[in-house]
């Protein structure tokens, strides 16, 4: 009968093998030593498995606290971002209902000139109240002609023009013969580093190398440094400090993880796009890491655990000798 015989000598190795089990055992206890040994090892080997776990898990609650941090901040980006661009959309609707404006443009007795000449003084006088009105300095209004021939599209978003990226609405509101009656306002991209500051955080703008075609070669030279390979900044408007920090900051890794941080601050980045769809720049908030900050106490957490799993791991050691 194979089958018996089969389970026979399988009851038989189970039998030796349990009973090799019971004389290790028996020899483990037998030899105090060995039993120590034996001991040590699984309790350290148990320690540090249960570090392993609390580790990853605390590391985990790191990597998702930063996660939110990161879309709080783009949110809170695209938002003043979309303001702005409301902002001075509703600049240039609201100019369109100065009736003086149509009066110069229908007037049969001005020449050409002459209207634009009108428009000049007042684009200036418009441009000086706003930016007075609203404590700033970077807005610019701006009434003139232009053929029909050039469109009349409504512009509204961010563009890159030969001296700089700004917010820009650009409109026709009125029209004769072959011509239209446009307005075009503009705000400068980095007055909302001003903004951010007074939420004590920076706002870095740097601009995509492929958009620098779109800048004055003069004013390129002139106002702008490399930050790596792909994006330059604008040196006048940050300090020499936070461009040679950006300059040590790998911002195509910036880019994929959406954050990084350093020994002092804590980066997000988005990459900003022009009112055609193409990709412009790349903008980039660092918050200090300061005793309230999430950052500093996911921080703290994540050291405290650890201080605190080293010390019973020691401690463990201890208690076996």
């Amino acid at each position: 009968m194979p089958i018996l015989e089969q389970i026979i000598q399988k009851g038989e190795a189970l039998f030796s093998f349990f009973k090799w089990l019971e004389n290790l055992f028996s020899n483990i206890k037998k030899n105090k030593g060995l039993l120590f040994t034996t001991l040590s090892i699984l309790s350290v080997v148990g320690i540090f498995v249960s570090l392993y776990f609390v580790s990853f898990l605390v590391d985990d609650v790191a990597k998702k606290s930063f996660s939110s941090e990161q879309r709080k901040y783009s949110q809170e980006m695209k938002l003043i971002i979309n303001k702005e661009k409301d902002f001075v959309l509703s600049v240039a609707v609201t100019s369109k209902l100065d009736s003086e404006l149509i009066d110069i443009y229908k007037d049969q007795n001005i020449t050409a000139d002459e209207i634009e000449k009108k428009y000049e003084q007042i684009s200036k006088k418009f441009t000086q109240e706003l930016n007075k009105n609203l404590s700033r300095k970077d807005i610019s209004v701006k009434f003139y002609t232009e053929p029909k021939s050039n469109g009349d599209n409504i512009i509204n978003g961010l563009v890159v023009t030969n001296t700089g990226t700004f917010f820009q609405a650009k409109m026709p509101f009125a029209t004769k013969d072959d011509t239209y009656l446009k307005v075009d306002i503009t705000s400068d991209i980095n007055y909302l580093k001003d903004l951010y500051k007074k939420e004590n955080k920076d706002f870095i703008y740097i601009v995509n190398e492929s958009s620098t075609s779109k800048l004055d070669r003069l004013v390129f030279k002139t106002y702008y440094t490399k930050v790596s390979n792909q994006y330059i900044i604008k040196n006048t408007v940050y300090s020499k400090e936070t461009i040679k920090k950006l300059q040590k900051l790998d911002i195509k890794q910036l880019l994929k993880d959406g954050y990084t941080k350093d020994r002092d601050n804590f980066y997000t980045a988005n990459k900003l796009y022009d009112v055609n769809g193409d990709e412009i720049g790349v903008v980039i908030l660092s918050k200090k890491i300061d005793d309230d900050s999430i950052v500093k106490l996911v921080k703290s957490l994540v050291n405290n655990v650890t201080m605190v799993a080293l010390g019973l791991i020691v401690s463990m050691i201890l208690f076996l000798f």
